[in-house]
Order: C-alpha cells, then structure tokens, then sequence
C-alpha cells in the first residue's frame, strides 16, 4: 500500500469515538508523525447534545493533549510495520462498529494527498495480525 520511502512523510493514527445519547461523547487518538518521529496522545470528552442533524455533537468538555519525541529505532520500526500493511491486511482485519460502543480506525495519511493512503475500521485488539501489531506497536512506542 505504500513503501518504506514514502511512509517517512507520513503520519499513522489510531484513534476510537462514540457519541451516544445515553453515554455521551468521548474521543481518543495515538498518532506519530514519522517525518519528525513524535507522538501525541489525544482525548476529549463531554455530553452528548443533540445537533439540528441526525448526529449528535460535543461541547469538548474536556480535552487533553501531549506529544514526546519517539526515539529513532523504534520510529523506523514502526515506520518498516508501517509499510509491511497490504491491502489483504487491511480487508482481512477489518471489524464492523457494534451498536453502543466506540469506533476505532488505524488511519495513515501521507501529504499531499486529502485520502488516507489506508484506514482499517479495527474495534478489538485480540488476535494476530499486521494491523493488530501495528496498532500495539502504536500505542506502546516511547
């Protein structure tokens, strides 16, 4: 889907919302940005409140945000896994949402492009995979 060039441009995101009447709305988001090897961790969260449309929007009640330097090894380790994703992958591990939880997708995005070179709607972590490793590789790189 995209080489071990390429993805030196990019940034790779995991990030899981829900917005529901009963629950609220909340976000969270791990993302690296492999030109610059850093990570930033994101979350927001509020009430729900129902928007003129169909969906409901947040009041971002709350929100938090930090980013830290990745070290060099473990950026280009992350960046080979990165690269290592094939299409199959991605039409294989893919899950559907389940009503009432959050929605979770594995999203890489290279500039110029507006499309994500790939997103694979991923709701659990269980299993084997390229992109179960890559999302724990994600969220664990320090």
């Amino acid at each position: 889907m995209v080489d071990e060039t390429t993805v030196r441009a990019c940034t790779l995101s995991y990030g899981c919302g829900l917005s529901h009447p009963g629950l609220g709305t909340s976000m969270r988001r791990t993302s690296i940005d492999f030109a610059t090897c850093t990570k930033t961790v994101s979350s927001e969260s509020g009430p729900f409140e129902r928007s003129p449309g169909p969906l409901g929007r947040s009041d971002a009640s709350t929100h938090t945000s930090s980013s830290a330097p990745v070290s060099p090894t473990e950026c280009v380790r992350l960046q080979k896994l990165t690269a290592a994703i094939t299409g199959e992958d991605a039409k294989r591990e893919s899950e559907s949402a389940q009503v009432d939880t959050e929605a979770c997708d594995l999203t890489l995005a290279c500039p110029p492009d507006s499309q994500p070179k790939f997103s694979v709607q991923r709701q659990s972590l269980t299993g084997a995979g390229a992109v179960v490793t890559l999302i724990d590789a994600l969220q664990r790189a320090r």
